[in-house]
């Protein structure tokens, strides 16, 4: 094969694997959970395809939405689900404050999604290393200026909160499982829209924890059996 030839294949290659046309067809006819779950092996493989993010997607999507999933994450930089999960525009319903912490209004939201969006799964996902946990355990009470501490209040009155307190070898790390843990239950149990739904198999709930270092999401049911 001569050098022109080489270069046009890996030409269109670079092609596809920019616009996303290279998505595997049969991406659609996983579960939601595993679409998450493939994409981030593709993500950790450093071989995203990046699908849905060409200017036919911005028009497909203009005048309505239809995510698979919502992913209630960690406000962290270092956290996009979109990148972490490799996807694309309209994929996911993303809800994101510090320490992943879900109020009425965030649960108002995945109401929304559940409801009116039709979302086939719910992730609460947490990263080791969050900040609003570990200010949480680090900082006296009514220490914070501003409304920070009101983040860290409705923490300490999850009430698993002795629990997320309790110190380990790594002072955060458990305490970053409770509090996803908390969350989860928290969904399922303060929402008659979402607990239906959940009860007639319409909807998943997940928690997950995404791992900084190695760019890893991890199921938490899989976590404790370690």
């Amino acid at each position: 094969m001569n050098i022109r030839k080489i270069v046009t294949i890996n030409f269109i290659v670079c092609t596809l694997l920019l616009t996303g046309a290279c998505t595997n067809p049969k991406e659609t006819e996983l579960t939601a959970l595993d679409r998450l779950l493939h994409g981030n092996q593709r993500y950790l493989s450093f071989h995203s395809i990046h699908p849905h993010q060409t200017r036919q997607r911005l028009k497909e999507i203009t005048s309505e939405q239809n995510p698979f999933a919502i992913v209630v994450s960690c406000s962290d930089a270092r956290v996009p689900p979109e990148i972490i999960f490799d996807q694309g525009l309209g994929d996911l319903f993303v809800i994101r404050t510090a320490g992943n912490i879900i109020g009425d209004y965030e649960l108002a939201s995945i109401e929304y999604a559940v409801q009116k969006l039709k979302c086939e799964v719910i992730m609460i996902l947490g990263h080791d290393g969050c900040g609003a946990i570990r200010t949480f355990i680090e900082q006296p009470l009514d220490s914070l200026p501003g409304h920070i501490n009101e983040m860290i209040n409705f923490i300490r009155n999850q009430p698993n909160a002795k629990h997320i307190l309790e110190k380990s070898d790594d002072p955060s790390y458990p305490e970053v499982i409770n509090n996803i843990l908390y969350e989860v239950d928290l969904v399922k149990n303060n929402s008659t829209i979402i607990r239906e739904n959940f009860n007639n198999k319409k909807i998943e709930i997940y928690g997950a924890i995404y791992h900084m270092e190695s760019g890893q999401v991890q199921i938490i049911a899989d976590e404790i059996k370690k």
